[in-house]
């Protein structure tokens, strides 16, 4: 049996909990998506450094240059929402459909003018790369999978599920 339909199955009944198997895996799919943007942005961050550094010595370099200089400060917004994604994802019970359009909203967010730490205005600029664009164009398919944000008559619904990802982002120092 399925492993995202087998979690969704109630022990007594056998029956099918609020979540739909389109969502679940709509939120697997989006976390290597991520990771391949992630990269894509990475990538040519560090070559964007070096060009004006010089070459790096190694990975060891890359990964201190990522954790602690204000080069690629603004990719840690996207580093640590995927980090809280997969914490999310490994958590029981597994994400309703409501968790599923909080973070839905978190990342339009980040993808926006309103992103902290500069991070569109730096995103934005590399989609000029075809590995970037065609990363960013995944990510954002797999975004239009998940459910958007419910009318306010579920504001409570809705509540507890932003409650849910704010303590996930809180629990990793970034809320």
């Amino acid at each position: 049996m399925n492993r995202h339909l087998r979690s969704r199955l109630t022990p007594a009944t056998g029956r099918c909990r609020t979540r739909r198997v389109s969502e679940a895996s709509a939120l697997h799919d989006l976390v290597p998506a991520l990771r391949a943007l992630h990269h894509a942005l990475l990538e040519e961050s560090r070559i964007d450094y070096e060009r004006s550094h010089g070459p790096l010595s190694g990975p060891g370099q890359l990964l201190h240059l990522v954790a602690h200089d204000q080069a690629f400060a603004w990719l840690r917004v996207l580093s640590s929402l995927m980090v809280d994604l997969d914490t999310l994802l490994d958590e029981e019970p597994p994400a309703s459909e409501e968790e599923a359009a909080a973070i839905r909203r978190e990342l339009e967010e980040t993808f926006s003018a309103a992103a902290p730490g500069g991070f569109w205005e730096r995103c934005s600029a590399l989609l000029q790369s075809p590995p970037v664009v065609m990363a960013y164009a995944q990510v954002r398919a797999c975004l239009a999978r998940l459910p958007p944000q419910r009318p306010a008559s579920d504001a409570a619904e809705r509540l507890h599920a932003q409650h849910r990802w704010a303590v996930t982002r809180r629990k990793q120092g970034v809320a």
